[in-house]
């Protein structure tokens, strides 16, 4: 307080007895200024002297001097005479107690902070020379403030304005009088290139800290992030990393709106945030309606910088995959028509430019496109639309394959992509055909495993091959090896799951192999293991579906695995399975609200509409029962009678036909009609569709054939273990040899 003039003595007499006290001058000596320990006039700069002793013991938890004695000669010489020791040199011999209340964790840390900008205020506030110091202690404040806030400081180093004041106060008689006549010229001079000489340094400083936040957000956005892709349970550390690179590169953005090489990169951060925010396709932590926020601002950036640059094949290529991205989206959440539209824009810009481009990356995008698209058109209906594309998915993957057949991407674009066409050819009624599609993709797997055992990323993908392969093995009746690679992608996916427990793209995926296991070991006659698979499939479905309720495939997913469920509580336990079957019901009715086209879910609910009324058969409740399978004909129908229908839709109609309740209700002479398009469509390959024309010659009479297409339905299923399928067939086969 005495200090800085704040109180002023009363008594003398108790403070001279115990206190310093050089020429009847009250002061602490160690904070006292060269002109207080010396005697000289005492200005507001002498305060800044004492402030400045206090921040340097504040930072560093030294004082700027050390004194051999305590005498008042040897404080006076130091103060006056020997210059501080600088802040990040005394800092290094710190003790570590002044860390404790740090978030500082050593000496060399908290030296390199003070290098630098804080170090020059702290010893410019503690010149020896009053007027080298700050003027006031407003302006220590205001440089203080500056260096808090990343701002330039005043405090520079010996300036030109404080070197020619020394040489005047020298040479005072000979520069006056030359220098009264330029005087004022000079001032104005020199203060007007100080000031340029502060805001090109200012500038040149905003420049550098823009350009390094921006390479910082780019490390963020590509080496941070895809280096820890591959990494188990890094899906929230991405989210993070990406968020962060986003609210860098909008800020900057805003900032510069004519930098087109910033735009694309921000374009790139929303692209890249929207697939880990809740994109089915990608790793994702299961919020879709983000991501379409997302996808939609990469999609405004994208259409803005085309109508400037618009023969720019880099941005034509940011354009498609803004458009594809956001319909993936849109498709999730059931806004099929939306999705197809802005996916079909997406695809056909690729196209286009990629006829001509040279850019080896546009080609690259090629099959995925295609392979996505085909995807919309199958959950439309569309399925010979869809097997189309995903037949130009597998020539774009095959043409880049036979380029560059060692380089990974590729190769498992190829593998995806004929997984893709394997299934939607089995779904139109070829499964043999499929299984041979498959076993292409297990053999470029397996070549790759060849080469590199221990390569994790071929294994994942040979054992993608083995899940879409199970459900075929299961419809031809080969359970035995359908169980078999379900239980070995189930072991991994469980392994990868747990590793990344936020990660909602693998989590749904393990949901989906444990129904995957159950629908082969319920085919297998093992119902137990069955039912235990689909609850543990459904409480993952559940909790999936809480994440993210707008998603319509997680909607789809828990009134599929209800539906599966009940089938098996049908005999046992009716009750039970007439609640599943009303929760599946309850779902895929709120799900064709929103995408009444969806002919997947409309085949889901006509067969749960018809498990319904067959479970009423006991409540004498006959309107009721004509009503559910009425509907649920009139679904099949048509579906059957879509000219885009698969071999499935039409079986599926013709058995409903033939065994619905009541059995006022069936009609076998049309049915038959069906039955034998769908054996034409499937070649008379596929055991169900022959069971099914079996049963339907049997009701009409026809022993003769029923014997036959059922024997040649046998014939294609492998007998190696119990199939439900097979024994249903020999039971069959007895029953109509008795009618010969």
């Amino acid at each position: 307080l005495l200090d800085f003039g704040v109180a002023k003595l009363i008594n003398h007499t108790n403070f001279l007895s115990t206190y310093t006290q050089p020429q009847n001058r009250f002061l602490t000596p160690i904070y006292a200024s060269p002109e207080q320990i010396s005697g000289q006039p005492i200005t507001t700069t002498t305060d800044v002297y004492s402030l400045g002793v206090l921040l340097y013991e504040l930072i560093t938890g030294h004082l700027p001097y050390k004194f051999s004695q305590a005498s008042p000669d040897d404080i006076k010489k130091v103060i006056c005479e020997v210059e501080p020791i600088k802040p990040s040199q005394i800092v290094l011999s710190t003790q570590e107690h002044f860390f404790l209340n740090s978030t500082l964790e050593t000496p060399k840390k908290l030296s390199k902070i003070i290098k630098g900008d804080l170090e020059t205020i702290i010893l410019k506030a503690l010149s020896k020379e009053p007027g080298r110091r700050y003027s006031s202690v407003e302006s220590l404040v205001e440089d203080l403030h500056f260096y808090l806030t990343g701002l330039p400081i005043k405090a520079r180093k010996e300036s030109l304005t404080y070197s020619l004041s020394k040489f005047v106060k020298r040479n005072k008689l000979q520069v006056v009088a030359a220098s009264l006549l330029f005087l004022t010229l000079l001032g104005g001079i020199v203060a007007t290139s100080w000031q340029a000489h502060r805001a090109n340094l200012a500038q040149t400083r905003a420049e550098k800290r823009f350009n390094d936040v921006r390479k910082l957000a780019n490390s963020f956005l590509f080496e941070f992030n895809d280096k820890i892709t591959p990494l188990p349970g890094s899906t929230s550390a991405r989210q993070l990393i990406v968020e962060k690179a986003s609210v860098y590169l909008n800020s900057l953005a805003e900032e510069t709106m004519d930098d087109k090489d910033l735009q694309i990169e921000l374009i790139t951060a929303y692209q890249k945030l929207g697939d880990i925010q809740g994109n089915l396709y990608f790793d994702n932590v299961g919020d879709s309606t983000k991501s379409l926020s997302s996808y939609y601002k990469a999609l405004e950036l994208s259409e803005s910088l085309v109508k400037k640059y618009p023969t720019d094949e880099q941005l034509i290529k940011t354009l498609s995959s803004s458009n594809c991205k956001l319909g993936e989206v849109l498709m999730f959440r059931g806004n099929l028509v939306a999705a197809k539209d802005y996916y079909k824009k997406g695809l056909d810009t690729l196209v286009k430019i990629a006829a001509t481009s040279l850019n080896s990356e546009i080609k690259y995008e090629l099959p995925m496109s295609y392979l996505k698209m085909g995807d919309i058109y199958s959950i439309n209906g569309n399925n010979y639309l869809a097997l189309e594309n995903y037949q130009q998915a597998v020539i774009s993957a095959k043409k880049l394959f036979a380029n560059e057949p060692n380089k990974a991407n590729i190769r498992i674009k190829l593998v995806v992509c004929y997984n893709r066409f394997a299934g939607q050819t089995a779904a139109i009624g070829d499964p043999l055909q499929a299984l041979q599609v498959f076993d292409k993709s297990a053999k470029i797997c397996q070549q790759w495993l060849a080469m590199e055992p221990t390569n994790k990323q071929a294994y994942q993908i040979l054992l993608s091959v083995y899940k879409n392969t199970s459900p075929i093995l299961v419809r031809l009746g080969d359970t035995k090896q359908a169980i078999e690679y379900s239980q070995q992608v189930l072991k991994e996916a469980a392994e990868r799951e747990q590793q990344d427990f936020n990660n909602v793209s693998l989590r749904r995926n393990l949901m989906a192999f444990y129904a995957d296991l159950a629908f082969a070991q319920s085919a297998a006659g093992k119902v137990e293991d069955a039912i235990k698979n689909y609850r543990i499939a459904l409480s993952m479905q559940e909790e999936l579906l809480a994440k993210d309720p707008q998603n319509s495939r997680f909607l789809r997913d828990f009134g599929y695995i209800h539906s599966c469920l009940s089938e098996l509580f049908i005999e046992d336990n009716p009750k039970e399975a007439l609640q599943g079957y009303i929760k599946a019901k309850n779902s895929f009715e709120g799900l064709l609200n929103k995408e009444a086209n969806n002919t997947q879910v409309q085949a889901d609910l006509a067969h749960v509409l018809l498990m319904i009324a067959k479970l009423r058969i006991n409540n004498g409740n006959i309107v009721e029962m004509i009503n559910l399978t009425t509907r649920a004909l009139e679904i099949q129908k048509s579906l059957a009678d879509n000219p885009q229908a698969l071999t499935y839709e039409i079986n599926d109609y013709a058995k409903s036909l033939i065994t619905c309740e009541p059995k006022e209700l069936r009609d076998s002479v049309t049915a038959i009609v069906y039955c034998e398009k769908a054996a034409q469509m499937s070649q008379k390959k596929d055991p169900s569709v022959l069971q099914t024309l079996a049963y339907n010659y049997f009701l009409l009479d026809k022993y003769d054939q029923a014997l036959q297409t059922a024997q040649e339905a046998l014939s294609l299923i492998p007998d190696n273990g119990a199939s439900s399928l097979r024994q249903h067939l020999q039971s069959d086969i007895k029953k109509y040899k008795t009618k010969l």
